[in-house]
């Protein structure tokens, strides 16, 4: 028994015998993927795709927002698209009723890149086909739908919560150029939208219309593209450019006035830099100009540039208006400003002030003219002032002023200064004491009428009746005459040759004719006195025609209204 083995191991078997040699170790060859084996990789790829297009969804997925609408008219959750530049920058996700109930939340989940454009000045609006000052947008929503357009401000402060606009904003915020507020007392036909002209080239639109603090007016805000907005000049004028100006002027008659075909359907402001006006200061952003209702009221010249007379007329000043020309030989120096009428206690009779408004530059151009006409000047020889031509001196010269017809067709008038010889010398109150009153005299009309008066006032103080009798009386003495020289030619007839006999003979008959000429029912006094109430008659004719074209112009074409009462007599 062995030291190790107790009385209760039970024995061993036997070992086997070891084999005489060990065979050598052969690798075996690896065997290739089946089919089955790579179907289980699907999964494993779609879990990859699916994990790696969220994490591109998440890296690209920008901020959410909210914008309040009036309506959610034409918004559809999941559908409708926030476009900027016409590119997509986001979605609308969801949409709401505000909790006001006065208005709609529109939720929209932006893109990654469009972060840049949520600043406190970003506007959002709907886009819809539209067409506002003559221009058609919007059209490709009739086909795809309405979507809401952006517009990026210049903010540096973020905003997530905006407030939409009811209408697409006439100007972008990124668009070069100037803001102008104009001050009117109508709207016209201005929109807006409505363009802007200068010299006729469309250079801004109207942004906004609304009613001044106190009701009584109108501010518009206007918006001129650059480079044009330079032309926009401290001195610059503003007027409405909407449908077709016409206007009869006293100096050129019938005058047409319009921008464009647009204009005068859909309306527009036109401004311009009066010529006698420094137009090389443009104006600041946000300066407020007066939009005047016409061209000729705005280029009219201010206070600064006039200076102010006044003619006194006994005459009629029918068909004398505002704005009627001031003439100089010829130049317009000047316009009407005011008519006022004036009772003078001391005649009687009612007179007619005219305020004037003299052109300075005008004025003093026809100054220097008249000046170097008659070989003087100021000591420049060049301009000099217009009170040298309307001085108290040139009225001494006959310097007056007088109304005179424009236009027989309308009946309008203006006002001419001019001298005239035959009022030279006379001492006149106004412009010799150094008030600016310019003297006047009677008008064309008036003239002629007076004329024509004084022509059959002298005729009917002829005695023609008296001077007849006196022709008769020495026809009776020629006759007398005859007679005796008869009676010594009979003593002498043997003696007298047949030739002298036939020379009385025909003293008689020109006697008898002369007697017969002179008669009271004769053919030449009765013609005298007809001249006479031919004048007479013509006189009253001239004077009704010359009120007839003063209270109706048109007759000349229409004829006189058969309605018309003839004037009491």
């Amino acid at each position: 028994m062995q030291p190790d083995e107790s009385p209760d191991t039970p024995a061993r078997p036997p070992a086997a015998p070891l084999p005489a040699s060990i065979p050598d170790a052969v690798p075996a060859p690896r065997r290739r993927w089946s089919m089955a084996q790579a179907i289980w990789l699907v999964p494993l790829v779609a879990v990859l795709a699916v994990g790696w297009l969220a994490a591109s969804e998440w890296l690209q997925r920008g901020p959410s927002i909210t914008i309040r609408f009036a309506t959610g008219e034409g918004i559809e959750a999941g559908k409708t698209r926030i476009k900027y530049r016409n590119v997509d920058v986001g979605q609308v996700s969801a949409v709401r009723l505000a909790p006001d109930l006065k208005g709609v939340l529109v939720t929209a989940q932006m893109e990654r890149n469009a972060a840049p454009l949520l600043v406190d000045d970003t506007r959002f609006w709907v886009v819809r086909a539209r067409v506002a000052g003559g221009e058609v947008s919007g059209l490709t929503t009739l086909l795809s739908g309405a979507y809401i357009g952006v517009d990026g401000g210049k903010s540096e402060e973020t905003r997530r919560n905006f407030t939409g606009l009811e209408t697409q904003p006439v100007v972008s915020v990124d668009e070069a150029g100037k803001e102008f507020v104009l001050q009117a007392s109508s709207l016209g036909s201005l929109e807006i939208g409505s363009a802007v002209y200068f010299r006729r080239v469309r250079v801004g639109q109207v942004l906004s219309a609304d009613l001044s603090p106190d009701g009584q007016g109108l501010r518009l805000r206007v918006f001129v593209r650059a480079p044009y907005d330079r032309f926009v000049s401290s001195n610059a004028r503003f007027w409405h450019a909407s449908g077709v100006d016409v206007s009869f002027d006293a100096s050129t008659g019938l005058r047409l006035r319009t921008e464009s075909l647009l204009s005068v359907l859909v309306g527009g402001v036109a401004f311009e830099t009066p010529a006698e006006l420094d137009a090389s200061t443009p104006a600041e952003a946000g300066t407020t100009f007066n939009l005047f209702e016409g061209q000729a009221a705005a280029l009219r010249r201010g206070a600064a540039q006039v200076l102010e007379y006044t003619a006194v007329f006994t005459d009629s000043v029918r068909g004398l208006a505002v704005g009627a020309p001031v003439e100089f030989k010829g130049f317009v120096i000047g316009e009407v400003a005011s008519l006022g009428i004036r009772f003078d206690r001391e005649g009687g009779g009612f007179a007619f002030p005219v305020k004037l408004h003299i052109y300075r530059d005008t004025a003093a151009t026809v100054a220097a003219r008249e000046a170097t006409a008659r070989r003087t000047d100021d000591g420049n020889g060049a301009r000099f002032p217009i009170e040298r031509l309307l001085s108290g001196r040139s009225v001494d010269r006959g310097l007056r002023a007088q109304l005179r017809s424009a236009n027989l067709l309308t009946g309008q008038r203006y006002v001419a200064i001019d001298f005239f010889p035959e009022h030279r010398g006379e001492k006149v109150a106004g412009l010799s004491e150094g008030q600016r009153e310019i003297p006047t005299v009677q008008d064309a009309f008036g003239e002629l009428q007076a004329q024509v008066a004084r022509i059959a006032k002298r005729l009917e103080e002829v005695p023609f009746e008296k001077l007849a009798g006196d022709m008769s009386k020495a026809l009776v003495g020629i006759e007398g005459a005859a007679r005796s020289v008869e009676t010594t030619m009979g003593g002498l007839q043997g003696e007298v040759v047949p030739s002298v006999r036939q020379t009385l003979d025909e003293v008689r008959g020109a006697v008898k004719d002369v007697r017969g000429l002179l008669a009271q029912d004769a053919p030449l006094p009765q013609d005298v006195r007809g001249a006479m109430q031919d004048l007479s008659r013509a006189a009253d004719a001239i004077r009704q025609l010359a009120d007839t074209l003063e209270r109706q112009p048109e007759s000349l074409l229409r004829g006189k209204r058969e309605t018309e009462l003839e004037p009491a007599r």
